[in-house]
């Protein structure tokens, strides 16, 4: 039943994307709601408390607004996008795994490393590299792969090496990433181009990656760690070869996305999800395992999308609830008090309003997509008087930060779970990395900005 449900969504929003028409806009509200309803069977935890919040405010608060009922099946087009994403994903997963691009490229670690400082960079890029295309699953696999060169240090020292290596090479990855929800989201929202905002990302990106490495040498040089002689790592040109093909598959994917964003004029989010599956299988074909992918993707696919439960039953609530409190008189006082911000010659007190109330609700347990999807329909209405790069910045830096430090966030619940320990102490551990990606961020923005304005 949840792949019915969950394939029904995925194809009334392609319908609804391709032919706005408004049967395909009630029918994509019906299926959402029909998939809200089977994924509250499945969903469990933080997801189901936070989802069923939502819901039932947002419920409320539509009942009191007295609108007619059909208009209920409206109010989640929010968030479907992101659900599609996730929908379409496993085969980009899949295309990684066949290739062995993941194997690969963890097996490097053991290569010419003479200390643990050395480690830590070489893990780094990979980790990099990895997460564009693995997303989340890059936390164990990298993990898992580091475990036999930690023998030697002690306790304190691994576990912290595991939260700042793993966790902060995985947010500034996607702060980049046309696959990442959060920057394709932000671009939709924003309506700029992903080609117009990727060299100010870059630069974030390059000042923390240099900063990253010096409290690394800092901390980690000297360390001895030790091997696992029994590997077998493959040849420098194999793993050229492997590096090529990935940058040559990203490249690809990146000016496919940008043409096709043209043409179509239907957003970038929009974009990647009806390219991933095509390009996926041109990949498989291309290189001969069309049939080895066709039998791999198949229950892999199935895996995954049974796993959707949690984010359909929150995402598709938070749309809800985002929407419908929208309406409020509280929301509209704090509109007023964002536009004064907004109106200034530098908006860098708007900025650090949106950064501290991403912080703050990462904190006390929203996901990051519902907190950036509530923030911008509370911009909504002066966010065409904004510089679109700068907010769109703004935006990415706020909402990714929480990878790295929220006790709530799947990535640091992943790692604390492999590490044994408590989601908060392993978040703590980078919480002022984080707020330092924030001013970062925050800079270029007001930097950025400050040309623009000239």
């Amino acid at each position: 039943m949840r792949l019915i449900a969950f394939t029904a969504v995925f194809v009334s929003y392609l319908l609804t994307m391709l032919f706005e028409h408004p049967v395909f806009l009630y029918a994509s509200g019906a299926t959402s709601v029909l998939a809200i309803g089977v994924a509250a069977f499945y969903t469990r935890g933080l997801y189901a408390i936070t989802g069923t919040i939502f819901f039932s405010i947002g419920l409320l608060f539509f009942l009191f607004n007295d609108a007619p009922w059909h208009e209920f099946l409206l109010q989640f087009q929010e968030t479907i996008g992101v659900i599609a994403l996730f929908f379409v994903l496993p085969f980009l997963h899949s295309i990684i795994h066949i290739g062995r691009y993941d194997q690969t490229l963890s097996s490097v670690f053991q290569q010419g490393v003479k200390d643990t400082n050395q480690l830590y960079v070489r893990s780094f890029f990979v980790t990099h590299f990895l997460g564009m295309f693995l997303n989340i699953g890059t936390i164990t696999l990298i993990a898992q792969s580091l475990r036999s060169s930690m023998n030697q240090l002690t306790v304190k020292i691994a576990n912290a090496f595991y939260t700042s290596n793993i966790l902060r090479a995985y947010a500034l990855c996607l702060t980049w990433s046309p696959m990442e929800v959060m920057v394709s989201y932000s671009i939709d929202v924003t309506g700029i181009s992903y080609i117009s905002i990727l060299p100010f990302l870059l630069i974030i990106v390059a000042i923390l990656v240099v900063l990253d490495m010096l409290l690394s040498r800092k901390r980690f040089s000297g360390l001895p760690i030790s091997q696992d002689a029994g590997m077998r790592t493959p040849a420098l040109d194999v793993i050229a070869k492997k590096m090529r093909e990935l940058i040559g598959l990203l490249l690809v994917f990146i000016a496919l996305v940008t043409v096709t964003e043209y043409i179509v004029q239907k957003g970038f989010l929009f974009s990647i999800v009806i390219l991933i599956i095509p390009l996926a299988f041109f990949w498989a074909l291309l290189n001969r395992r069309l049939k080895r992918f066709t039998s791999f993707i198949q229950p892999y696919w199935k895996m995954r999308t049974k796993g959707l439960s949690n984010y359909v039953f929150m995402f598709l609530s938070a749309s809800l609830f985002v929407n419908m409190i929208g309406e409020t008189r509280a929301v509209a006082s704090f509109q007023s008090i964002l536009g004064d911000a907004a109106s200034a010659n530098t908006p860098i007190l708007l900025y650090v309003m949106i950064a501290g109330f991403f912080v703050f609700a990462a904190l006390i347990g929203f996901h990051p997509l519902v907190t950036i999807t509530l923030v911008t329909s509370l911009l909504a209405p002066f966010v065409d008087t904004l510089a679109s790069v700068p907010l769109a910045l703004v935006l990415i830096v706020s909402s990714l930060a929480s990878i790295m430090f929220s006790p709530f966030n799947i990535s640091v619940a992943l790692l604390s779970d492999y590490l044994q320990q408590n989601p908060y102490r392993v978040g703590s551990r980078n919480f002022f990395f984080a707020l330092i990606y924030i001013a970062v961020g925050l800079t270029v923005a007001t930097v950025v900005n400050m040309f623009v304005s000239s």
